[in-house]
């Protein structure tokens, strides 16, 4: 359908093509979603990481930790550190405390106490894999 095509339309019948495309998009997404989890899952049974053919290229990546922080544990961080670093790893803007990742990091290369306290309050979960995938070569 071309734009000139939509000029001479009712209002009527644009809400209504509106609506209908914006449900077989949404249709279609889904099925392009599904055929992408078959296909990350289908690599993963057979324990691959890359799958390649003359059109196409998927690979699988770890998915992006995330962390959990034991903030009672990080209070007691205060002491041991410098003065001008004390109240610099939380900080408490609404609606819930922020670390600060890369102080907590720089902190721990200092190791000693203040490493393992960190490692102790600090715990990683890694997330799903993500799947990448790329056309290789149009089809003709």
């Amino acid at each position: 359908m071309q734009a000139e095509e939509l000029l001479t339309m009712t209002t009527d019948t644009l809400l209504e093509m509106r609506e209908t495309w914006r449900t077989e998009g949404r249709h279609l997404l889904d099925l392009a979603n599904q055929a992408e989890f078959s296909i990350l899952q289908r690599l993963l049974a057979d324990g691959a990481t890359v799958y390649a053919s003359e059109q196409w290229e998927a690979k699988v990546s770890p998915g992006a930790a995330s962390y959990t922080y034991d903030l009672s544990l990080l209070a007691l961080l205060d002491p041991l550190l410098r003065p001008g670093e004390r109240g610099l790893i939380v900080t408490y803007p609404e609606p819930q405390p922020v670390v600060d990742k890369r102080l907590l990091n720089g902190l721990s290369k200092r190791g000693g106490e203040i490493a393992e306290l960190i490692s102790r309050a600090v715990t990683a979960q890694e997330g799903p894999p993500r799947l990448s995938i790329k056309r290789l070569q149009e089809l003709e």
